[in-house]
């Protein structure tokens, strides 16, 4: 029966572009009146957590596509890098939010140093989309390390397709 829904799935995506969640450690979720509600959570990649602000909702009776309540703004978002002392001082750094924003903008612009050096570059005059498509292979590959072997394909592609997005838009 599950086989049957993925089939299904992937049929009504090739007509109308399906929006799930991606997927997400510490998320919170509730349900009412027959609905699932699911905010924000962090993303990994890598050594990196990404935390995620978006707001989705399930109806349990039909279960076939989630609502976007918040869509999640790439531009707001930063990833927060791991601190050097591995004594749990990151936790703490993390949950001071606005009282760290210098050291954060410092270790901004050394992370996009180290970015260009690592992922494929931005070119002058290129659209995100002409990106995803130049880069989809290198992206993939790292969605895949993330994600693990056992990942399915799609969502791989969706990770990897939104992991270049966030890197074309940090550029």
């Amino acid at each position: 029966e599950e086989e049957e829904d993925e089939e299904e799935d992937e049929e009504g995506s090739a007509s109308a572009p399906t929006v799930e969640p991606c997927p997400r450690s510490s998320a919170m979720a509730t349900s009412r009146q027959g609905k699932l509600y699911l905010y924000g959570g962090m993303f990994e990649v890598g050594d990196r957590q990404f935390t995620l602000s978006d707001f989705y909702c399930l109806d349990l009776h039909k279960m076939d596509q989630w609502e976007v309540l918040v869509e999640m703004d790439p531009k707001t978002q930063e990833w927060l890098e791991e601190s050097e002392s591995e004594d749990g001082e990151e936790e703490g750094e993390e949950a001071k939010g606005a009282e760290g924003e210098e050291e954060e903008s410092a270790e901004d612009s050394e992370e996009e140093e180290g970015d260009e050096e690592e992922h494929p570059s931005v070119q002058e005059g290129e659209t995100v989309t002409d990106y995803q498509v130049r880069t989809e292979q290198y992206w993939i590959g790292v969605a895949r390390a993330n994600m693990g072997l056992d990942a399915k394909d799609k969502k791989v592609f969706k990770v990897a397709l939104a992991m270049a997005k966030v890197f074309y838009e940090d550029q």
